[in-house]
């Protein structure tokens, strides 16, 4: 049987722990986070989901008692006898999108950047700003002076 996703109820602001807590157990666990609205005053990240993680199991081959017994796990989420299943597509979007606001956070204007691959390979420049979720706006040297182009962050890396 192939593994799929499913939703484990933390105890209250536990989702940190019951993560850790999981992870020792050897289960493959996701837990999606977002910056903290700036009106509260803190600063950091906090769980996407408040109360849930997404688990990866097995049934039948996986041992779903340890999440029970594990610090921060309540249970897993359940619909009658029917264990809740987190669509693979949303929890692979999630992993993307965390890739790319990743990626964005590591540049800022003025860094000086490398283009690693596409038609602009090996060419360098200056970044000026981010241009969306997953693309930048870039000053290249080419052509004798500088060249301002819209690459995807994905083709970059700083130098």
């Amino acid at each position: 049987m192939t593994a799929s996703w499913f939703l484990v109820r933390t105890r209250t602001r536990m989702e940190f722990k019951a993560r850790d807590s999981l992870l020792e157990r050897e289960f493959t666990v996701y837990l999606p986070l977002m910056a903290r609205d700036a009106r509260t005053g803190r600063a950091g990240m906090e769980p996407m989901f408040p109360g849930y993680i997404p688990v990866m199991l097995q049934l039948g081959i996986d041992d779903t008692h340890k999440i029970k017994k594990a610090p921060g796990c309540v249970d897993l989420v359940r619909f009658g006898e029917t264990l809740a299943q987190f669509p693979p597509q949303c929890i692979e979007n999630l992993m993307l999108e965390a890739d790319s606001l990743a990626i964005a956070r590591n540049y800022k204007q003025g860094d000086e950047i490398r283009v690693r691959s596409g038609p602009f390979h090996d060419l360098r420049g200056t970044m000026e700003g981010l241009s969306g979720k997953d693309r930048a706006d870039c000053l290249l040297e080419m052509l004798g002076g500088l060249t301002r182009v819209r690459l995807q962050l994905s083709v970059l890396e700083p130098m």
